[in-house]
């Protein structure tokens, strides 16, 4: 999974939409079926989410996408559906321990 939170410091920083594609290219040539997008924060927060997200269903992988919703368009929606995406979860969580729970 990716980690896309803004508190998050990676090393070396984010990576590219290059280097997930070349991640996802070796998943599959190991026989990687399924994957996962989900983390430690909003995964669309990742500035190339579309792009790999999209790369991922040229592949042939069944995909998996946790998001609170927050950043979803009326395109980004639509890309999903066009290209085939397979299961969107949607958390819905608040900002203290009062609100979530009444969520």
């Amino acid at each position: 999974c990716w980690r896309q939170h803004p508190d998050t410091k990676l090393v070396g920083g984010t990576l590219t939409a290059a280097r997930w594609r070349g991640i996802l290219d070796e998943a599959r040539e190991m026989d990687v079926r399924y994957v996962r997008v989900i983390g430690e924060g909003e995964p669309l927060l990742h500035p190339d989410a579309p792009e790999v997200l999209r790369h991922v269903k040229r592949l042939g992988l069944r995909a998996f996408l946790c998001s609170n919703g927050t950043l979803f368009t009326r395109e980004l929606v639509h890309d999903l559906v066009g290209f085939g995406w397979d299961w969107v979860s949607l958390s819905v969580e608040g900002p203290d321990a009062a609100t979530h729970d009444a969520l």
